[in-house]
C-alpha cells in the first residue's frame, strides 16, 4: 500500500469517528442543551450553541 492511499485511509478513518461521535451526542443530549463552543482571552464561556449546531455545523468546518 502506497504512503498516500495510507495517509488517506487514516485521515478517512478520523473524519467518520468524528462523525459517528457528533451524530451520537447530537442524539443523547436534548435539543435545548445549552453547548459552549466559545471562550473569552480569560477562560470564560461567551458563546453558546445547540448540539446539533456544535456537533454538526462545527466539526463539518474538517471536511
Amino acid at each position: 500500500m502506497g504512503k498516500l492511499k495510507s495517509g488517506l485511509l487514516i485521515n478517512i478513518a478520523i473524519l467518520a469517528l468524528m462523525a459517528g461521535f457528533s451524530i451520537y451526542l447530537i442524539a443523547v443530549l436534548p435539543a435545548d442543551t445549552a453547548v459552549p463552543i466559545h471562550w473569552n482571552i480569560e477562560g470564560q464561556v461567551d458563546g453558546y450553541a445547540s448540539p446539533l449546531f456544535a456537533f454538526l455545523v462545527c466539526p463539518s468546518r474538517s471536511f
